[in-house]
Parts: structure tokens; C-alpha cells; sequence
């Protein structure tokens, strides 16, 4: 698709979690009942949507519509063993410092309750490079805190993926800042491969994801680099690393780039799973959910597991996609609760994707809009992306605290609610 549209796990991540570790505000408390709530017809919401976000609205309406009738030919949705989790995204290493903070722990330990009473199973973890690496500022303060999160998880009986990836360049988007340019290819393939090895041996979570999104890396590093040396270093990186733990590793790309990233991946025999990333459902040349699913069911026919890292509703359409519309026009859009009737069909056919193809592990990312989005009107249209997700991260820790979830995350717990009790 090229290198311009860019849904990625560290493009906006400090906006959605800046306030939750810098509130100081006490534990959660966690309303009793919450798993009982009702769920309102889908078409909650759809007199509200705004006229300028219409035509927007019904094109990505019309693509799930395509993805649940393709969906709803494949299979019964029968397999029962499929992990559903969510992304960790208040302790993601794009904030920075801001994790260092003593309050930030208990932010953590109040995300992870809640996302228990959901009903997840797992988390996803994401740790950029170069946290870890022993010239970095406040490294081993890092390693610490990420042990102390991987002990919260533990606690809780939940697995766990770690992803990795280069930290976001631009500070409206991490606090985390590295100047990349110095460094060559072999050189940064080095790093990586000490971080994952040093993520493998500290933090032993149950599966490691060594590479994600090549596309994305080269645009956030600035270099350039073929299939066959994203493959060696992935290769090169998993045969070194100590498996005694039981730890499963994998690497992947996301559903909308060059295909042959995952067909490679899948041939690799020293990978046991396909990361893939599912974020814009089409373009107007590609599926992208039609061609996920392909991917997975010729990896599933090699003996290899299957995980969604990470998946949430693109909202842009399959002509913006074309034209590669800037990724932070798309993730401002997010915030506005009119969306939700389409959150909750993409969870839905992701959470039907999974069961059809037998996946082992899914995790959708911004699940910041279980607990709250922002209503649109005319106070709030003008805002940029970043005085917008001010608004919403404030909204989202208060609702964390208080343990109310929207219709998204309502929907969310009812499936689970029936995987667990059919």
C-alpha cells in the first residue's frame, strides 16, 4: 500500500494514554454487576452521525457488510480455543518516562482489573526499541517496570504477547526519542536483536512477536531494507534466543501491506506463529480481511499457529486508503461515539474470523473506547488530534476508574460472556 498510511501501534498511542499515568488518582473502584449489562440494538447512534462523516460512515458500513457476508460462508465459528485480549495500552513504552512514575503501576493494576471483568484472556504488550538497550537513559528502570507489569499480568492468569518495534520519531507522538539516522542497517538489526533477546530472557512472556509491520519500520527509521533482510534478521534473531521458558515466538505484517511478507513468514521453520495486524478492511485493489484470512488458513495447513496482534476499525475508505490519507486525519476521527455501531461489527466479525480460522491468540488495540469516547458537536469539531485525545484519555480513566464501559465494551464482554457460558 505504501509507506503513507501507517495504523500503527505507536502513532498515536502517547495521545490515548497520556492522563491516565499522571492523574494520581486512587485504585479503581469496580462496579459489581457490570457483567450483566444489556446490549441496545446496533442501530444505537446512526440518526447522530454527523453530515460530514455520512458518506464516510456508510462506505465502511458497506465494507462490513462485504467482510460479514464473506465471513458468514467459511465456517460455523465453532473452535473453542482462541485466547481474546486486549492492548496493554496504558503501560506501552511510547510514554516514556511517564511510565517511570510511581502512579503509573496503579493505573496499570486498574486497566488490567477492568479488562478482567470484560472477560480477556490476554494482553498485548508493546516495548519499542531502544528502551532496553544499555545506553539508553534509564534502561534498567525500564527493564524493572516492565517486570513489575509482567508479574500484574501473571497475577491475574492472563497471557501475554510482547510486540517490538522502533519508538515513534515524532515527540507529538512519543516521549521516547531516538535519532535513528546514525545508524546503519546491520547496526539497527543488531539492536533489535538485542532488545528481543534481552525481552526473551527478563520478561519470558508466552509469545514474542519479533517484527511487525516492516513498512512501518522503514518509515519510522527512515531506512530501507528487501523481504529477505527483514527474513534473515527475523531468522537470525529466533534461532538465538533461549526457548527453554516455553516462550513461542512469530513476526508478521499488517494485513494491508506486500503479501509476500506473510508468505515468506509462514515457510519460516523457526517461527511458531503469523503475527497479523488488521486495521483498513480493503483498498480498492485488495481485501484486506479476505487476504488475512487466506494467509491464515495456509499457515494453519503448515502446522503454524495464527495470531491477530493487534486489530481495530481503520476509519477511512477504501478511496482514502488509495490515496493515502494521513493517519492522523483517521485516528482524529476516532474518538466520536457515533462510530460505535461499526466497533462493535468489527469485533464481532473479528471475533468470527477468529473462531473460523482457528487462531490462537486475538487482541484489538484501542481499547481505550471500552471505557468512553467523546460525543461530537460543535465545541469539539474544531479541536486538533491532540487537544481531542487530552479530552478523551481524561474521559477513558475516569470510566477505568469508575468500571463503566460503553456499548463497544459492553459488546466486547457479551461475546466472551458466550464463548465462556454458549
Amino acid at each position: 500500500m505504501g509507506k503513507r498510511i501507517i495504523p500503527f501501534v505507536t502513532s498515536f498511542t502517547l495521545l490515548a494514554v497520556l492522563a491516565c499515568g499522571s492523574t494520581g488518582l486512587g485504585p479503581a473502584t469496580v462496579t459489581p454487576g457490570v457483567n450483566s449489562v444489556t446490549i441496545p440494538a446496533l442501530e444505537m447512534g446512526l440518526s447522530s452521525v454527523p453530515d460530514e462523516y455520512r458518506n464516510i460512515y456508510d462506505s465502511i458500513s458497506s465494507n462490513l457488510d462485504q467482510v460479514e457476508a464473506f465471513l458468514a460462508g467459511r465456517g460455523e465459528g465453532q473452535f473453542a480455543g482462541t485466547t481474546f485480549g486486549a492492548e496493554l495500552i496504558i503501560a506501552n513504552g511510547n510514554r516514556g518516562v511517564a511510565l517511570l512514575q510511581p502512579e503509573t503501576m496503579t493505573a496499570v493494576q486498574q486497566f488490567l482489573d477492568q479488562l478482567t471483568l470484560i472477560g480477556v484472556g490476554g494482553v498485548t504488550l508493546q516495548i519499542p526499541d531502544p528502551l532496553f538497550n544499555p545506553d539508553f537513559p534509564r534502561s534498567e528502570e525500564y527493564i524493572e517496570f516492565f517486570r513489575e507489569v509482567v508479574e500484574q499480568v501473571r497475577s491475574r492468569d492472563l497471557r501475554l504477547l510482547i510486540e517490538s518495534g522502533p519508538a515513534f520519531a515524532d515527540p507529538q507522538y512519543s516521549r521516547v526519542q531516538y535519532d535513528w539516522s546514525h545508524l546503519t542497517l546491520d547496526q539497527f538489526f543488531q539492536m533489535r536483536g538485542d532488545q528481543l533477546r534481552l525481552i526473551a530472557a527478563e520478561l519470558r512472556p508466552d509469545y514474542l512477536s519479533l517484527g511487525n509491520e516492516p513498512g512501518t519500520q522503514m518509515m519510522l527509521t527512515d531506512l530501507t531494507f528487501t523481504i529477505h533482510d527483514y527474513l534473515n534478521f527475523v531468522s537470525g534473531v529466533a534461532t538465538s534466543i533461549d526457548r527453554s521458558s516455553g516462550i513461542l515466538l512469530g513476526a508478521g505484517a499488517g494485513s494491508w501491506e506486500d503479501p509476500a511478507y506473510l508468505e515468506w513468514l509462514m515457510e519460516e521453520p523457526s517461527l511458531d506463529f503469523l503475527n497479523i495486524h488488521i486495521y483498513p478492511l480493503s483498498s480498492s485493489r485488495a481485501d484486506f480481511v479476505e487476504r488475512a484470512a487466506e494467509v491464515a488458513a495456509a499457515a494453519r495447513e503448515r502446522g503454524m499457529r495464527v495470531v491477530i496482534g493487534e486489530a481495530w476499525l481503520y476509519k477511512a475508505t477504501a478511496q482514502e486508503i488509495d490515496q493515502f490519507i494521513p493517519y492522523q486525519d483517521v485516528y482524529a476521527r476516532d474518538v466520536y461515539s457515533f462510530w460505535q455501531p461499526l466497533d462493535i461489527r468489527f469485533i464481532e466479525a473479528i471475533v468470527e474470523f477468529a473462531l473460523d480460522e482457528q487462531l490462537e491468540y486475538v487482541s484489538f488495540f484501542w481499547c481505550g473506547f471500552f471505557f468512553s469516547y467523546l460525543e461530537y458537536d460543535e465545541t469539539i469539531r474544531d479541536l486538533s488530534p491532540v487537544e481531542l485525545y487530552l479530552r478523551l484519555n481524561q474521559a477513558q480513566y475516569a470510566n477505568i476508574v469508575a468500571g463503566t464501559l460503553t456499548e463497544t465494551g459492553r459488546a466486547y464482554q457479551a461475546l466472551l460472556d458466550r464463548m465462556v457460558d454458549p
